[in-house]
């Protein structure tokens, strides 16, 4: 009773402000909750595109390994959409962040190995870096190739 006095009693001005103010703060909680929705499902479809590609990627560096013909450029893994969206890591879904740094800082270590590969070719160590380059994508995909995977389902 004692706030319906106390409204009837307000300016038509400052009721129209205070929705306006209600409404505005109704749109600004909606619009953080969706960003923060679509920046968690762009993290998560590019490690699953990552994933992927680094799985298909292992089996054909095997290939090239068996047959002793490992002489092919290797190509950086790019992840545009996390590089993007590192600043707003805060946004990512809190049983998330931990994996997902994680993982995208074992995909820079793969990266960075990859432009190592000169050095040990110079060094006359070129089936050395074959067996640990095979080795950290094995490690990669045993360590993440399944930390994801409730989260991939609800992507579907």
């Amino acid at each position: 009773m004692l706030l319906a006095t106390f409204t009837l009693n307000l300016a038509p001005e400052v009721i129209a402000a205070l929705v306006a103010f209600a409404g505005a703060v109704a749109l600004f909680v909606y619009r953080k909750n969706r960003e923060e929705k679509s920046i968690n499902k762009g993290v998560l479809a590019e490690i699953k595109r990552l994933l992927d590609v680094i799985q298909r990627h292992k089996k054909w560096w095997e290939g090239r390994i068996q047959a002793k013909d490992t002489n092919y450029p290797l190509i950086p893994f790019s992840h545009v959409v996390y590089s993007k969206q590192v600043a707003n890591v805060g946004a990512l879904k809190g049983s998330l962040v931990v994996r997902a740094v994680q993982f995208y800082g074992y995909l820079d270590f793969l990266n960075a190995l990859q432009a190592s590969r000169p050095q040990y070719i110079a060094a006359g160590k070129s089936a050395d870096f074959d067996q640990v380059y095979d080795g950290a994508l094995k490690e990669l995909l045993d360590t993440f190739g399944q930390a994801f995977a409730d989260e991939f389902q609800k992507l579907k």
